[in-house]
């Protein structure tokens, strides 16, 4: 109940002779409050409506709704909340499904009971958090009040504004790697959470939709099922195949109808109609009940066929068949009762002309109340036949009002009314359902997107419009406009799209009075051309494979159509076909897609390629930077950027807390770098706040309950919600320490879990030794172990420290243990932690570890434990010079560890485990870089100019030009099997080049591993994959293992109805439509084991390479064996 409205009490006795008085009562007894009402029965008044009027200053909380007779026939109690800050709150969306790096754009709407906008000033904390598919939220939103409060400046929370009803019109940008699934978007009050959820997801646009047309309901004493199938492409023309339609009891209730679970047939569709019609006897359905239950529910599924391009469509109905005979009566003598419309606030559309050309302006007229603010959505059918239920409806904001506002009933026979229906009467089903519009299939049918009002074209000009068309968004309007005092209508232009397809504008509006209004029909624009082609494009192709593409040519003309279609592989190869169009049909084009040559360059070096290497399979990336040395200290700095534009692999597999953690810290250090020295690139600062916030999503995955955080995850083979099981025993000490680390440093820039954040500092603090020394104890991934723990005491301890956690216990250990210390690693790591506590005798650690610098012409360094140069521990030595502000020797560190960075911005080294060194020594220089940086603050750059050239006599030059400020890495592509190339570098300043070579090979690539690859075709498209392996030492077994799986060009991962043999597999990195899966193995020794693989060809692929299957175990990839396959031979 909420103030100032009705609750109704509805009480009916059947067949009653004698008199009786009904007290309806709602009482409060924490609150001292009591509210009655009386009425009175006999035999001919046996049916009353007993109204309670709520008041406008009753006592929030929960009240007690009884109703009892004199004669002891009725006796109900009901518990009813009183609470006026309930409020109707709902999302819209400009989609229902993006795609990753796309942007979503929402409005939250918060009303009353009575639907109209609820003040500003009764919902001051308002929030809004996106929350990826594990619920881990990646983005707060708060209402803008005209000031921040504390925490808002720390984690730079965005802000938003609440006016009307209505948010802003909000917008954000998915990360180009968000995880595909369902997204949630959380709006909250002080009293309130709804959930509004999207998806995520890769997809291509359907070209046709197929609708199944269906009476609300049928009775069993109903003859027959009369039904039909549409199927029209989105610009409303037919499609030319066939239909297959299924018909199945849903077994709602068992053995009630007879109907064959594969009863099915197909009529041809026809360019003319579009259209199939059947009926379906339901003679034989009618049968005894069973269990008490009053009807059946069939699921009518259709699958459409477009003959043209292979393409299937498919959509489903469920439909409620009811029991016709009512035994008993609910009532015996007649109330009528007639509620008005739910939504007063009606808004309309009339199209002047519901056929536009692409790229011209369309005219609407929208109706709605004066002084109503309109918010407008027009969105492709294209993205409405794949996913629905991002627009406003009156199903769902009736169905919201009926959750937040009018709670629970005693029954649900009146569930659209808001009655409470008591009788002493026989109910004959007590799981009855109403048959009501808010039922079945069209509960989930719901609407809407976004505009770009810039074209100038008018709809009805018939001059030739020869513009090409490349405006292909997904959404029209997105827009909101206000109705004049005194105006009901309101005239709308707008550009449409390039698309041929179909435009659904819907609309909700907001009234002072009469509150929120929504479209009851919606507009529909479609946007046509008597000819034009459409493409059907694979979503994505390999690098020098030639692939088959189709072009769709329609005609619509009254005339047969001559067509040359040229296609242009690039600006000098182009192909021309002729082609013949009949009239008002269309012809599909199948094309090739040959690989590009790039044969412009050659390499500076004299090439020396395997000949084992798959031939056309050749490729060599020139890269060019500055090299960041002049003569000044200061000028010396230039082009660190380089460090920052790695772009790091960390898929294969992804179960490493770490590789995911690996993903994002250089994003971290590239802001620091970027606060440190003034830079101004906001759109790499927003990138690589995404590039965080992804990771951050990332680490759920891997922490116990206890805060601590495992190395990988292990799957629950069951599924649900448990499908990750984290075993406390695998609790890492190093990897805990380490992700510690990165929330410290990413919470300047989002917000951090504060439980979380805590969790992981008590967990760190739990397993510290009395001594203060940190053991780890899961050796099974001791990745840091050396010769004694001073290393990882110093490598968390410094963690601590940063996260502004001190430990005198640890203090005085490491104090303690220095002069004991041999081992590079552990003596660096531990004097820098002796300098950042400012310990004493600081003079004597620094002069220690400062012997055991080395020198050669590239710069200082320090050698491991082996007497080897070592990049992990000499970027340990650029941090401790640092911190003691040595600029002078920490530059010529920084020189050593810049022309050691490989061409792709990582470092290599190997610290006696090998398996991650790439990452984790990359993580730690770009660490070091950073807090040398940091240290210098601010520097004079030099104006430098370089133009750096590859060239081969005979050949076209290719010219690098590095400028001051360089944000990335430069690269050129050349012919890998060209014999040299001259390098020449000409302007002021350095720069460095670099040269790599890639190619795939034929041969197996020897290693640990004996393998073997076999393939079965099912048919044309299935394949199923044949792999077995086995240890070639005989006696050797390795645990955790991984058989890395390249399908080939046009084939995916087809994992339907596919159960995996759980005995042998541990895990699959891989879904769906996945063209490379991982295969964790529990156990590989001598004996050979074998899986299958599933798999699918979704387009074809002429001259397709080979790919290649990897077996490896997880922590020795040095020990990979690598065998190539090809399905086609």
């Amino acid at each position: 109940m909420q103030p100032k409205s009705e609750y109704n009490v509805i009480v009916s006795l059947n067949n009653y002779a004698g008199q009786s008085n009904i007290t309806c009562e709602l009482t409060n007894e924490l609150k001292g409050f009591k509210v009655s009402k009386r009425s009175y029965f006999d035999s001919n008044n046996q049916f009353q409506k007993i109204t309670l009027q709520a008041g406008a200053d009753w006592p929030e909380g929960d009240y007690d709704l009884s109703i009892i007779s004199t004669d002891g026939l009725v006796n109900k109690k009901q518990v009813i909340q009183y609470n006026y800050k309930v409020f109707v709150i709902m999302v819209q969306t400009d989609k229902a499904i993006y795609k990753p790096g796309q942007d979503v754009q929402l409005r939250a709407v918060i009303l009353d009971n009575l639907l109209r906008a609820v003040p500003p000033d009764l919902i001051e904390d308002l929030k809004i958090f996106i929350l990826d598919p594990q619920n881990v939220p990646l983005l707060e939103m708060r209402r803008d009040l005209g000031f921040k409060t504390k925490d808002q400046q720390l984690y730079n929370v965005n802000m938003f504004n609440y006016t009307n009803g209505v948010t802003d019109d909000i917008t954000f940008k998915l990360h180009d790697a968000s995880k595909p699934g369902q997204w949630t978007i959380q709006v909250a009050t002080h009293s309130q959470l709804e959930n509004y959820t999207f998806y995520v997801d890769y997809y291509t646009l359907p070209m046709a939709n197929v609708t199944i047309n269906l009476p609300d309901y049928v009775k069993f004493d109903h003859a027959t099922l009369d039904y039909s199938v549409d199927v029209f492409y989105t610009f409303g023309k037919p499609v030319d195949g066939y239909v297959e339609i299924k018909i199945e009891d849903y077994k709602a209730c068992e053995k009630l109808v007879k109907i064959d679970p594969d009863h099915s047939w197909i009529k041809n569709l026809t360019l003319e109609h579009g259209q199939i019609k059947g009926t379906l006897n339901l003679q034989d359905t009618k049968l005894l009940f069973a269990n008490n239950c009053s009807q059946i529910t069939l699921n009518i599924s259709a699958k459409a066929y477009d003959k043209n391009t292979d393409t299937v469509y498919f959509n489903y109905e469920v439909l409620d068949v009811i029991e016709s005979e009512i035994k008993g009566e609910f009532l015996n003598k007649q109330l009528v009762y007639r509620p008005g419309k739910s939504i007063i606030n009606e808004v309309t559309f009339q199209v002047n002309i519901p056929v536009v050309d692409a790229g011209k302006k369309a005219q609407l007229v929208v109706t709605a109340e004066p002084e109503s603010n309109l918010f407008l959505l027009a969105i492709d059918e294209a993205i409405l036949a794949l996913k629905q239920g991002n627009d406003l409806s009156e199903i769902r904001v009736l169905n919201n009002l009926k959750t937040n506002v009018q709670y629970k009933y005693d029954t649900d026979s009146f569930l659209s009314t808001g009655m409470v229906f008591m009788t002493n009467g026989q109910k004959e089903c007590k799981n009855s359902k109403l048959m009501s519009s808010f039922d079945g299939k069209e509960a989930n049918k719901i609407d809407g997107y976004d505009p770009d009002d810039g074209g100038d074209g008018d709809s009805h000009n018939p001059k030739t419009n020869n513009a090409i068309r490349k405006n292909f968004r997904e959404t029209w309007i997105w827009d909101r406009i206000d109705i004049p005092h005194g105006k009901h209508r309101i005239g709308i232009r707008s550009t449409v799209p390039d698309s041929i397809t179909s435009w659904k504008v819907t609309a909700f509006a907001l009234h002072p009075e009469k509150g929120l209004g929504l479209t009851t029909n919606p507009a529909y624009v479609t946007v046509f051309r008597p000819f034009f082609l459409k493409l059907n494009l694979p979503y994505s192709v390999k690098r020098n494979e030639t692939s088959e593409f189709h072009v769709l040519l329609f005609n619509y003309k009254n005339e047969t159509l001559d067509i040359t279609l040229d296609v242009y592989q690039n600006s000098t190869d182009k192909h021309k076909t002729m082609i013949k169009i009949d009239i008002y049909k269309h012809v599909v084009v199948d094309l090739l897609m040959f690989e590009n040559d790039v044969n412009k360059l050659t390499t500076s070096v004299k090439s020396v390629l395997p000949k084992d290497r798959v031939v056309g399979s050749e490729l060599l990336l020139m890269t060019a930077t500055t090299e960041l040395m002049t003569v000044q200290w200061t000028d010396k700095l230039q082009g660190l950027e380089q460090n920052y534009s790695m772009k790091f692999d960390f898929s294969k597999p992804t179960g490493c807390c770490q590789q995911r953690i690996d993903f994002g810290f250089p994003k971290v250090y590239w802001l620091d770098y970027a606060i440190a020295t003034n830079r101004s690139d906001q759109d790499m600062k927003n990138q690589a706040v995404s590039d965080i916030t992804y990771t951050y999503s990332l680490l759920c995955w891997h922490v116990v309950y206890d805060g601590s955080f495992v190395y990988y995850e292990q799957y629950n083979p069951n599924g649900g919600q448990d499908n990750v099981v984290l075993d406390k025993r695998a609790a890492f000490l190093w990897q805990t320490a380490f992700t510690l680390q990165f929330m410290t440093h990413v919470a300047k820039y989002i917000l951090v879990d504060p439980k979380s954040y805590k969790d992981v500092k008590n967990w760190l603090k739990s397993v510290q030794s009395a001594s203060g020394e940190y053991i780890e104890t899961y050796r099974d991934h001791d990745i840091m172990s050396t010769k004694s723990n001073a290393y990882l005491t110093a490598f968390v301890h410094k963690i601590m420290l940063e996260a502004n956690e001190i430990n005198p216990t640890t203090d005085k250990w490491l104090t303690e243990v220095f002069d004991r210390l041999t081992d590079p690693l552990d003596m660096l790591s531990t004097c820098l932690v002796l300098n950042m506590i400012k310990a004493k005798n600081l003079d004597h650690c620094n002069e220690k570890v400062d012997k055991l610098m080395s020198r050669d012409s590239t710069g200082a360094y320090w050698n491991n434990d082996q007497g080897k140069p070592s990049l992990y521990v000499t970027a340990f030595g650029l941090m401790l010079l640092s911190e003691r502000k040595n600029k002078a020797t920490a530059l010529e560190v920084f020189k050593y560890i810049i022309t050691k960075q490989k061409h792709d911005g990582n470092f290599h080294d190997c610290v006696g485990w090998c398996v991650e060194q790439d990452s984790l020594v990359t993580v730690t220089c770009m660490e070091a870089l950073t807090k040398f940086h940091i240290m210098l603050k601010q520097y004079d750059r030099v104006k430098e100019n370089v133009f750096v050239t590859f060239e081969i006599a005979g050949s076209d030059k290719q010219t690098i030009h590095l400028l001051p400020n360089s944000q990335v890495v430069q690269v050129v592509e050349g012919n890998a099997t060209a014999p040299e190339v001259g390098i020449v570098a000409e302007g002021f300043g350095n720069a460095k080049a670099t040269l790599m070579y890639q190619y795939n090979t034929n041969t197996l690539i020897e290693g640990g591993f004996n393998i073997t690859i076999s393939h079965t075709k099912h048919n044309d498209k299935y394949v199923m994959l044949h792999i077995c392996t086995n240890h070639k030492d005989q006696d050797k077994t390795t645990t955790n293992n991984i058989i890395e799986i390249d399908l080939p060009s046009g084939y995916h991962y087809h994992s339907e109805n596919f159960v995996w043999n759980k005995d042998i597999v541990d895990k699959i990195e891989g879904k769906e439509g996945d063209t490379q899966i991982n295969v964790y193995i529990k156990q590989l020794t001598g004996k050979q084991l074998c899986i299958d693989v599933p798999t699918i060809e979704s387009y074809n692929v002429v001259d397709r390479y080979a790919v290649p299957v990897k077996v490896y175990p997880y922590y020795d990839r040095s020990n990979m064996s690598v065998l190539p396959y090809d399905v086609d031979k």
